[in-house]
């Protein structure tokens, strides 16, 4: 996994909580997903856009299929892995809007 934070970022008042439920739900999604390859990265980025900071998870995964990608937000939704309850990017979303 690899981590690059832009030089200079900003503090970013946040709730501590909040924001690492996020990440720990992103982190798990990828992992999951690279998981199912047998092998992969993921790679988190912190940034900065205007006055805005912004953290990018992404990860080498399969991708989901276009059917789980319309309905990815919806509670139960999973894109069929075994270990997920298809909880995990609602619930991110959520907390993220928050």
């Amino acid at each position: 996994m690899t981590l690059p934070l832009a030089p200079g970022l900003p503090a970013v008042y946040a709730d501590k909580v909040m924001v690492e439920q996020v990440l720990l739900n992103l982190v798990r999604n990828a992992r999951q997903a690279i998981e199912a390859e047998g092998r992969g990265k993921i790679r988190i980025v912190a940034g900065r856009t205007g006055a805005s900071v912004h953290i990018d998870v992404a990860d080498t995964g399969p991708g989901l299929s276009p059917a789980v990608q319309e309905r990815l937000f919806e509670p139960f939704v999973s894109a069929g892995r075994p270990q997920g309850t298809g909880l995990g990017l609602l619930i991110a979303r959520e907390l993220a809007r928050a």
